[in-house]
């Protein structure tokens, strides 16, 4: 289908279905047309991962772009619940052990995975005036540890804190969200609490806004 690709490892020809609304011929890729097929690599470009003892403070991302990460859809994805919901504790911008993380007025266009990931223990986290677009799975994920169940990090127990509390998420734009894997939502929590989720902009999603 037009925007799907296929390498064939025995000829080394990589052959691309160019994808064009307007029925124009595809770019040529040369130097001096500045042309390029990029393949991505990394899932992950930045990663902050500290702990709750010794949590890693005051991290701001004011003004910058993100783009570019590879498909995490065939990688391993937990369940936080009972439910058929599975996530990977992946994205392009990853949060464990943290406080007072700060991303306002950035943008997250064209990565295959997710977005930001705060795992675990993360506190006073503030996602705003950002725009998220053309995701392939979810945008802003919080997924939190519990106790008291025979699965590491699951079950009713809460009273540990190794869980995102008091997370704001305000005037962000959503859409295009969920383009590689249908299960994806704009806004993602489960075993996290205190969030405050107000003034967004959420359309074209695969399934859920929140």
């Amino acid at each position: 289908m037009p925007g799907e690709w296929w390498w064939d490892a025995d000829t080394e020809q990589l052959y691309l279905w160019w994808n064009s609304t307007s029925r124009a011929a595809p770019p040529s890729v040369d130097t001096e047309s500045n042309n390029t097929l990029a393949a991505t690599q990394l899932q992950v470009l930045f990663n902050a991962t500290g702990t709750q003892l010794a949590p890693i403070r005051n991290i701001s991302f004011r003004g910058l772009g993100f783009r570019d990460t590879s498909h995490s859809v065939f990688y391993p994805h937990g369940a936080p619940s009972s439910g058929d919901w599975a996530i990977q504790r992946s994205a392009a911008l990853f949060f464990e052990g943290t406080e007072g993380v700060e991303i306002d007025g950035c943008v997250f266009e064209r990565l295959d995975g997710l977005g930001v990931f705060l795992s675990g223990y993360t506190r006073g986290a503030r996602i705003t005036r950002s725009e998220f677009a053309w995701l392939g799975e979810t945008a802003v994920a919080l997924w939190g540890y519990t106790r008291g169940s025979p699965v590491p990090g699951m079950g009713p127990d809460t009273t540990g804190g190794d869980q995102p509390r008091g997370t704001y998420i305000g005037q962000n734009i959503f859409r295009e969200i969920g383009v590689v894997q249908k299960q994806s939502a704009a806004i993602f929590q489960a075993e996290a609490g205190l969030s405050t989720i107000e003034k967004n902009w959420i359309y074209n999603g695969a399934r859920a806004g929140v």
